[in-house]
């Protein structure tokens, strides 16, 4: 289990939260890797002082995509900011260039920006 930022969590299926962590962490919600309703319900859960934890079987894929697209979508982070957020959180995550380049499309729309933000190797290592 790794805190992405502030209430949001990203934890692998395989791995079962117990009852008691559950209490103690606050957590209010578990997302099963549904996009689409991520960001509404994520903002939801925050705005009520709840916590969400993204279930995934690809930690390092989809988990960490959904996360930095709900950080960009949600918080209004650049691209840069909600991989640093979730690298600050998740030390071994490296990037993915294909996810990164559907990110940066993804916060190009959300951040009506003329082209999408260049991703450069330096950013992402």
């Amino acid at each position: 289990l790794d805190i992405v930022h502030n209430f949001l969590y990203l934890l692998l299926p395989v791995h079962t939260l117990p009852k008691f962590v559950i209490e103690n962490l606050h957590i209010t919600a578990k997302i099963a890797c549904y996009p689409k309703a991520l960001e509404r319900y994520s903002s939801t859960q925050m705005n009520r002082g709840g916590r969400v934890v993204i279930m995934t079987n690809e930690y390092n894929r989809v988990g960490s995509t959904l996360a930095m697209a709900y950080l960009i979508a949600g918080e209004g982070k650049s691209l840069k900011e909600a991989w640093a957020t979730l690298r600050r959180a998740y030390l071994a995550l490296r990037p993915r260039w294909e996810f990164l380049d559907r990110l940066a499309v993804f916060e190009q729309k959300v951040r009506n920006l003329p082209d999408p933000i260049k991703i450069a190797d330096e950013d992402f290592l």
